[in-house]
């Protein structure tokens, strides 16, 4: 382990392509712990495998994250072994504080290339302070990005871009905020701004589904080549 939850820690990927392999027993490469700073700017790139359900990077129960460099995160889609499933995600993120991912393109995930989420089936179970900054999501055969559940979610500078276009899987959306459970999620001040969305299946950017009436989502100052979708 070269971090801990205890102690500031900062990790450097250098230049150069990192091919990795994810199997049943670990599905996950990076499983972040609090206050990491994690540099990436390599290329990564996941081997084809048969799991429904994988994370190249998580951040789960934890604070004070920062994600940045100028690599890539590489996804399967290509050479998935597996025909079931809709899980396998560039980064996810669970139940986690005061988060930074920027300047990163994430690409060609089973999933989604960002997956903002919960660990549990209620509104006790949401991630807050995420900072999405300068992201390409491109070719998630899902979404390019999933918010599930959360609280001050600032999205910016950002593409969306390509889903469902090697792969698709519905609802292969550009951005896709919808809860699991109608009623059990915090969906709350997500604001979405200076972004660009192109070239998803079926011209579907952005999808709201399954919001209750104390959701409060903002889509401003953003460029869509398709449609908006409110259900």
């Amino acid at each position: 382990m070269l971090t801990s939850d205890e102690h500031v820690g900062v990790l450097h990927i250098s230049n150069g392509i990192y091919n990795i392999k994810l199997d049943s027993k670990n599905e996950c490469c990076f499983n972040l712990n609090s206050n990491t700073e994690l540099i990436i700017d390599g290329a990564i790139i996941l081997e084809g495998n048969q799991l429904e359900n994988y994370q190249i990077l998580q951040i789960k129960n934890k604070g004070n994250v920062k994600v940045h460099g100028s690599g890539i995160l590489v996804g399967d889609v290509e050479t998935h072994l597996g025909k079931t499933g809709e899980w396998g995600m560039g980064i996810a993120i669970l139940d986690s504080d005061n988060i930074e991912i920027r300047d990163l393109t994430i690409k060609n995930c089973w999933g989604d290339c960002i997956y903002i989420g919960q660990v549990g089936y209620d509104k006790s179970s949401y991630s807050q302070n995420v900072l999405i900054d300068n992201i390409i999501c491109q070719s998630g055969r899902r979404q390019g990005m999933s918010i599930i559940s959360g609280k001050d979610i600032y999205v910016t500078n950002s593409q969306f871009i390509d889903t469902g276009s090697i792969k698709f899987t519905a609802p292969g959306a550009g951005i896709d905020i919808e809860p699991n459970i109608l009623g059990n999620t915090v969906v709350d001040n997500i604001v979405i701004e200076h972004c660009e969305f192109y070239g998803n299946t079926n011209g579907r950017d952005f999808l709201t589904y399954n919001l209750d009436s104390t959701a409060n989502v903002a889509l401003r100052n953003s460029k869509l080549e398709g449609h908006f979708y409110l259900g």
